[in-house]
């Protein structure tokens, strides 16, 4: 069920996105129609917001059944640490929203509240971190890609 809601959600926002960087610049020229930059953002932080929580609760999904899948107490963790960050992503998405509702003065800052993910996440991964290390002891072992392996 979760699968298919986020097959037709990317399908639903993703695709047409080709249409909205043909007509993005304008949006931003001195006659463009502040309604219709409003309703862009809404739409499509909508799918953005959507598109990440789906992915939190196929996390929450797998959670609930650790027992079914045979997860560790590690494993467990670090999935409830990426439902927790899925879940952060999609609720930075109410700063756009907010930004587009503040009218013609604050719409130029929808496209830069992006940038919390950044802040908010590594917040959280660092919590997470530090609670790894309580619960479990020792290193975190969870692998993840360094910049070199990219």
């Amino acid at each position: 069920m979760l699968n298919g809601c986020l097959l037709f959600t990317c399908l639903f926002f993703v695709y047409p996105l080709k249409f909205l960087f043909s007509v993005f610049p304008s949006i931003y020229t001195p006659g463009a129609d502040l309604d219709q930059a409003q309703n862009l953002y809404y739409i499509y932080n909508a799918g953005f917001m959507g598109i990440y929580l789906l992915f939190g609760l196929m996390y929450r999904h797998a959670l609930r059944r650790q027992n079914e899948l045979g997860l560790t107490g590690e494993q467990a963790f670090h999935t409830e640490s990426q439902m927790i960050t899925y879940f952060l992503i999609a609720a930075t998405g109410l700063a756009p929203i907010t930004f587009a509702m503040l009218g013609e003065g604050f719409i130029v800052l929808a496209p830069i509240s992006y940038v919390l993910i950044w802040p908010v996440t590594a917040i959280s991964d660092r919590r997470r971190k530090l609670l790894f290390t309580k619960k479990f002891g020792g290193e975190n072992t969870r692998e993840e890609p360094g910049i070199e392996d990219t």
